[in-house]
């Protein structure tokens, strides 16, 4: 997966945490955080697509600290 899909699709998840976490901070705090990680370059290496899951996983787990979280991609 090329790094532009990747920065596509964190933003997506971004989005997605603002208007349907159900916990509205918590879902602005991650999406904020998710969105630095952007800017700061964490999704520049593109990678394959278990691996980027993996990592989202992982990432919104730590952010949101709900194990109900994950990433999957098809």
């Amino acid at each position: 997966m090329d790094a532009s899909t990747q920065k596509q699709m964190v933003e997506r998840i971004a989005s997605l945490l603002e208007q349907e976490y159900v916990f509205a901070d918590v879902g602005a705090r991650a999406a904020a955080s998710l969105r630095q990680q952007v800017a700061d370059g964490a999704f520049e290496a593109p990678t394959g697509t278990a691996a980027f899951a993996a990592r989202l996983t992982s990432t919104l787990g730590a952010l949101t600290n709900d194990k109900h979280v994950r990433m999957r991609y098809r």
